[in-house]
């Protein structure tokens, strides 16, 4: 694989579990397909494939991170028994944004003018296991997540098999999820398809990620945006009848004989605030340009 923090290229040995020997002829296709991979490179990866190996072993120039199992980056180092990796990869796999990093408490770490997260940390914190082969430069971690709209919420106990279950405590956490306080349990799959959310479980990385719209919320009302060339806009219909924008003087945007207001205009000109996840703007009202 190349790769996409690192674009250095990475060889991965698999288990034989189907005890077809074949890793000699596997890597030279590879060799013979141009891919970069040094003589070094294959000779150790074919020694390690004639081994019986456990799980998969990545052979790369730095330090590989496999997330149960999957790879992720080599993009990472080892330094007084922490795991640091680019903060890309952090992001995607693990949900680790800035703010998820400032509110776990996670030590950010400057190298040849890129940025890490200290991993062993994030684990800890959320609840996962992480082991280190020196000897391969290989570090494995073990967790299940949870994610909205592709930021860390909680770790996740349950299965992948059947209805996601998830504490309806942690779901509360986020902006506009409305709850029925009797229930212990939310069934992820039955909110998201009541609420036309995007529901992606992904039972091999062990991630479920919650794709949830973003809506603008005036007074007791829910506007849903919609999202074009990079930004978030509310139909003006929708607006109708709310003086707060209405008498603002908005400029419209016409898009497919609809009528649009753009949401950064909006919080320009009003006092907003945003739920962490990214799901709701509630707009309080109109700023004090005095103050």
């Amino acid at each position: 694989k190349q790769d996409k923090y690192s674009s250095s290229n990475a060889l991965i040995i698999y288990p034989d579990v189907y005890k077809q020997k074949n890793a000699e002829a596997l890597l030279k296709n590879i060799l013979s397909s141009n891919r970069n991979v040094s003589p070094e490179q294959a000779a150790r990866a074919l020694k390690l494939a004639s081994g019986n190996i456990q799980n998969p072993i990545v052979v790369c120039d730095g330090t590989a991170v496999l997330l149960n199992n999957q790879y992720i980056t080599n993009d990472a180092f080892v330094e007084n028994n922490k795991i640091y990796i680019y903060y890309m990869a952090a992001i995607d796999y693990f949900g680790m944004d800035g703010e998820a990093v400032t509110e776990l408490g996670i030590p950010v770490l400057e190298r040849n003018k890129k940025v890490y997260i200290n991993l062993s940390d994030v684990i800890a914190k959320i609840g996962g296991q992480q082991k280190i082969d020196a000897k391969n430069n290989n570090v494995y971690i073990n967790a299940s997540l949870v994610k909205v709209n592709g930021k860390y919420l909680c770790n996740y106990k349950g299965s992948f098999d059947k209805e996601y279950l998830l504490e309806s405590s942690e779901m509360k956490q986020v902006g506009q999820i409305r709850l029925n306080n009797s229930q212990q349990s939310t069934n992820l799959k039955e909110l998201c398809n009541s609420n036309s959310w995007k529901l992606a479980a992904n039972s091999i990385n062990k991630t479920i990620d919650i794709r949830i719209p973003l809506q603008v919320k005036i007074g007791e009302q829910y506007i849903k945006t919609e999202f074009y060339n990079g930004r978030y806009y509310i139909d003006s219909e929708s607006a109708v009848g709310i003086s707060n924008i209405q008498n603002q003087n908005l400029n419209l945007y016409v898009y497919k004989e609809k009528s649009y207001y753009d949401v950064s205009e909006i919080m320009e000109k009003n006092e907003c605030q945003q739920d962490s996840y990214f799901t709701t703007i509630e707009v309080m009202g109109p700023l004090n340009n005095n103050v």
